[in-house]
């Protein structure tokens, strides 16, 4: 199961070009905070594979990798990239 890069590239950058400068320092900053699996969960996820195809490739559950993707998105949203509403 190859990753294809244009994903993440792709939902990244849409994000990063509305963003004032502080905003994408905050989400690199939110970014570096993540694990290597926390990292390669998210680029798997944005790039378009499914909970289940993610868990078969880690050889754990799907409710483990939807408990991974939950702690990125919390580490994230978090971050001051977000606006108060919870959203970039």
């Amino acid at each position: 199961m190859d990753v294809p890069p244009v994903g993440f590239n792709g939902w990244l950058q849409s994000y990063i070009t509305h963003m004032d400068i502080d905003q994408r320092i905050d989400l690199i900053s939110a970014l570096n905070k993540l694990t290597p699996r926390q990292r390669k969960v998210l680029l798997l996820w944005t790039a378009g594979y499914t909970q289940q195809e993610i868990a078969k490739k880690y050889g754990v559950t799907q409710q483990a990798v939807s408990l991974w993707i939950r702690d990125v998105a919390c580490i994230l949203r978090d971050s001051k990239a977000f606006n108060d509403e919870g959203t970039m």
